[in-house]
């Protein structure tokens, strides 16, 4: 073997940084309110408070008996429409509180990988996006006065009860901590995929990249949680499809939002560095001696070793069918409630 074809081989992937280059501790940004509450007093404290002064109205309407001057709606519907609007904020609160102490983890544990010009998306990761206030604001809104009835009862506002005004003040904020908590993982994921686009990766070391991906798949069980809550809807056993046509119009696309984008900013760069690798031994077998049978066979074997490596960084197969389990559920209450309006169409 010459000299060339060893300088070849022997090219690292990634230059190894100086003394001078070791890219500097990442500046994280203070933690967010929710998380130095958490921190304070107990994780789950500040979610629970919420809960009860959430659902506290409901006791004192139903005890001065404005709650039952709503017609239309039975008592186990009803309780459980407001149970899940009052749960909803807290669970919010909640994950997002381990949402953010996961992603730190997960950047922490990969810091000797981040480069000096990408730890600006390390840091945003885990600071509050500064355009989370439209959604919250604009969406909640329309969301939650349009919400089970639509806004035709805005054109009889005479009518209003006590508890319908609470209701839609309650379904408004619901759906406003729903965006609050779709903005900040919807920036932590696509901060994370601009991240794990630019991670240094030894081409030989891949295998320990499947932790880079908690974060993705905290958000997965994230719209698992919320829409574990929606069958509180149905307490008394009727799936009525408005009750769950905007959760799962909200929460589906939100899958593949917050899912996908970090798993391939990671697979791109796993991918590209694969192909580096292999170019590099494609190289070395182009300068290789023809007549050198062994350093041939060898130069070939290795390229297609390092070409079969795996460029995901989890088991696409598992995850496939870990997405295929979660919408199973929702798909069927669709077609559960579907098929019940189509046979009450058809009867009556």
């Amino acid at each position: 073997m010459t000299s060339d074809e060893a300088a070849v081989i022997d090219q690292p992937l990634h230059q190894e940084p100086s003394h001078d280059e070791v890219p500097a501790p990442v500046g994280y940004p203070k933690p967010p309110w929710f998380v130095r509450v958490g921190e304070r007093t107990h994780p789950l404290m500040l979610p629970v408070l919420v809960g009860v002064l959430l659902l506290l109205p409901y006791f004192f309407l139903d005890a001065t008996g404005s709650i039952f001057s709503e017609p239309g709606m039975s008592p186990r519907r009803r309780f459980g429409t407001i149970l899940m609007f009052t749960l909803f904020p807290g669970y919010a609160l909640a994950v997002q509180y381990y949402g953010w102490r996961v992603a730190r983890q997960t950047l922490e544990a990969f810091a000797s990988k981040i480069p000096r010009d990408a730890q600006i998306h390390a840091r945003r990761a885990t600071q509050r996006p500064g355009w989370w206030a439209l959604p919250v604001i604009v969406l909640g809104t329309l969301l939650g006065l349009y919400d089970f009835s639509g806004l035709s009862w805005l054109t009889n506002l005479q009518s209003v009860t006590a508890f319908d005004l609470w209701f839609r003040v309650l379904a408004i904020l619901t759906w406003a901590f729903v965006f609050w908590l779709l903005a900040w993982r919807l920036h932590c994921a696509f901060e994370f995929k601009r991240l794990g686009a630019q991670l240094e990766l030894d081409v030989y070391q891949l295998d320990g990249l499947s932790g880079f991906v908690r974060v993705p798949l905290f958000n997965l069980l994230v719209v698992v949680g919320a829409l574990a809550l929606m069958p509180l809807q149905s307490l008394d056993f009727e799936l009525r499809w408005f009750n769950f046509r905007a959760g799962l119009m909200v929460s589906i696309p939100s899958v593949l939002a917050l899912v996908l984008p970090p798993i391939w900013g990671l697979h791109t760069n796993m991918r590209d560095v694969i192909k580096a690798r292999v170019a590099q031994l494609q190289a070395a077998i182009n300068v290789c001696d023809r007549n050198d049978f062994g350093q041939l066979a060898l130069l070939t074997e290795h390229r297609e070793t390092v070409r079969g490596f795996n460029s995901w960084p989890l088991d696409v197969g598992l995850v496939g069918k870990v997405l295929f389990y979660v919408i199973i559920p929702p798909l069927a209450w669709v077609a559960a409630a579907l098929v019940e309006q189509l046979v009450d169409k058809a009867v009556g």
